[in-house]
């Protein structure tokens, strides 16, 4: 474990076995460190659902409220959301996956800056929590490095 003193003068440490982490949902890129890997198929397929997500809303707009039509083409609607939840979802659980089947001693998140995407925010909190979570079930060190402040979860 570090020295207490180590951690107060300078909280990101170089471990033996350290793990520098940096996800950005907008682009599916996954950079562990330095070594980036980008799925570009999922963000082909996010922005053909975004597309029918859009041409959905439109027609909704256009539809009586509490019409048959209107209630159809919700489902639609929610459908679709369901499946681009689902692909981040997917990724998230492959890229925490990917960091614990290394079997670091600690990992340090750095935090990017986040779009005005709710989806991508919302998706980035879970990230954090549900790496969190692995972290503490196999009993890795993870460093939130968030702008001008740090902290340190076992």
């Amino acid at each position: 474990m570090l020295d207490t003193r180590m951690r107060e003068e300078n909280p990101i440490q170089s471990h033996y076995n350290e793990l520098r982490v940096k996800l950005d949902l907008n682009k599916f890129e996954f950079v562990v460190n330095g070594i980036s890997t980008q799925r570009t198929d999922r963000i082909e397929r996010v922005k053909h659902l975004e597309r029918r997500l859009m041409r959905e809303k439109k027609s909704l707009s256009r539809k009586k409220k509490n019409s048959n039509n209107s209630k159809k083409n919700q489902k639609r609607i929610d459908k679709i959301l369901n499946k681009i939840d689902n692909i981040y979802s997917d990724y998230i659980n492959k890229c925490i996956w990917e960091i614990v089947k290394s079997c670091p001693t600690c990992v340090v998140v750095e935090e990017l800056k986040i779009s005005n995407n709710t989806t991508v925010s919302r998706k980035n909190v879970e990230f954090k929590k549900k790496l969190k979570v692995k972290c503490r079930v196999y009993g890795i060190m993870l460093i939130l490095h968030e702008r001008n402040s740090y902290s340190l979860l076992i």
